[in-house]
């Protein structure tokens, strides 16, 4: 009995230990990156504020701020990222394994703004999908590509927008 019981003093301390740390992801991050916005015809410059939060290692909430002051563009879009695991296997086993491929959805409302006239606001949709090539837990680069639809700004709503995706990553968890 006396030899059960210190085993199981000295197992408890042990048990608590790893010798693995669990993988840090985080927990919120925030970008502002330059885009290239492609509606009613022409492809003006932009720039993308995202903040995204993690729900799980693999599901963000990510919210899109857009503006493009030369075509008087402000969309405000919210929406989800999902890294998903089917894509990334592939590049397991080679020297792209940091690289993680991702499908991005978001709703929200365009707004045209003009300098002088009446503001339109319309619902618009942005769709895509892209990498994030994680850079020592703090920095994330890849591009994107997304379908975006925004009515108001030339004879057809549909257009593309691209970007470089820079992140910082602010916390852990």
């Amino acid at each position: 009995m006396k030899r059960l019981l210190i085993a199981l003093l000295f197992a408890l301390p042990l048990a608590a230990q790893t010798t693995t740390p669990p993988p840090s992801i985080p927990v919120f991050s925030v970008s502002t990156q330059a885009v290239a916005i492609r509606l009613g015809g022409q492809t003006v410059a932009g720039t993308d504020l995202i903040g995204s939060y993690n729900l799980t290692p693999n599901l963000l909430l990510q919210s899109d701020n857009i503006l493009a002051p030369s075509i008087n563009l402000q969309s405000y879009l919210g929406g989800i990222k999902y890294y998903a695991g089917f894509l990334a296997k592939p590049l397991s086993k080679t020297n792209l394994a940091a690289v993680r491929p991702y499908v991005h959805g978001a709703l929200g409302i365009t707004r045209n703004v003009p300098a002088t006239g009446p503001t339109v606001q319309h619902y618009s949709a942005l769709a895509g999908a892209g990498f994030d090539w994680n850079v020592n837990n703090t920095l994330s680069i890849g591009p994107r590509v997304s379908y975006f639809n925004s009515p108001g700004f030339g004879s057809s709503p549909h257009g593309v927008m691209v970007s470089a995706n820079l992140s910082v990553v602010l916390g852990h968890k």
